[in-house]
């Protein structure tokens, strides 16, 4: 029996806390369970990126999942208070917030990486 993507967010979000306040731990999560993330090098490789679902399919669900929680009272998944005000927040703005960087990073040559400054 295969299991959809709305399933599988949800017992995600039931177990793991952390990824209730991050939709990236959430669709590499998922993307993980699925198969498409390589186990042992934690990496994604170029085909099997583009045969990922995409994380606006997996973002949805998630908040589809945040909403029916609350409105049924059970609150069990929601994620912290800190993050869920700064998401309704968001959604209130209709795009014209943008969420800035806390840090600032810049880019060493030598080892190709960017390092926080």
């Amino acid at each position: 029996m295969k299991i959809t993507i709305k399933e599988l967010v949800r017992d995600i979000l039931e177990v793991s806390p952390e990824c209730r306040n991050d939709y990236k731990k959430l669709i590499w999560r998922v993307w993980t369970e699925l198969g498409f993330v390589d186990r042992i090098f934690n990496t994604i490789s170029y085909n099997k990126f583009m045969e990922a679902p995409p994380p606006e399919s997996i973002r949805r669900p998630a908040q589809n999942e945040f909403r029916s929680d609350r409105l049924l009272g059970e609150n069990k998944i929601q994620p912290n208070r800190m993050i869920r005000d700064r998401r309704q927040q968001l959604s209130k703005s209709k795009g014209v917030d943008f969420i800035q960087a806390r840090q600032e990073y810049e880019f060493d040559p030598v080892s190709q990486n960017y390092k926080l400054i």
